[in-house]
């Protein structure tokens, strides 16, 4: 008598091999920019990195100070009797502001992580 389940078993067993490879591959494009970032801070030397970084973080500082601002606008704005005249418009600014501020917080982690350490003079308050 003939068994015909091992190749049933083996075709199903190339389908799930071929669904783990391409979820492999998912996987891998999801972490590329966290790749991408690694590789080009890689090229930079010590003196460079830590110029990067002081640069980032300033530049950071200042994407926060917006988003500051922006909410305190928009929360005078929500607080005011009178009318909500700009509303739309600072709510989609502030958004925005801190999308870019989340966004930025990745670069200037990744840096800070690559370089080991936060630089020195980087809390004068430099802006």
């Amino acid at each position: 008598m003939e068994r015909h389940e091992p190749v049933a078993r083996s075709r199903n067993s190339a389908l799930l091999d071929r669904k783990r490879r391409t979820m492999k591959k998912r996987i891998s494009l999801r972490s590329s920019p966290s790749l991408a970032m690694d590789n080009a801070l890689s090229k930079l030397t010590p003196e460079q990195l830590e110029r990067l970084a002081v640069a980032v973080i300033c530049a950071q500082r200042r994407r926060v100070d917006h988003a500051q601002r922006l909410y305190d606008r928009l929360d005078s704005i929500q607080k005011s009797a009178s009318t909500k005249d700009g509303e739309g418009d600072t709510l989609y600014h502030y958004t925005n502001a801190v999308l870019s501020m989340k966004a930025h917080h990745q670069i200037a982690a990744a840096v800070i992580d690559r370089l080991g350490y936060i630089p020195q003079g980087i809390n004068s308050g430099e802006r």
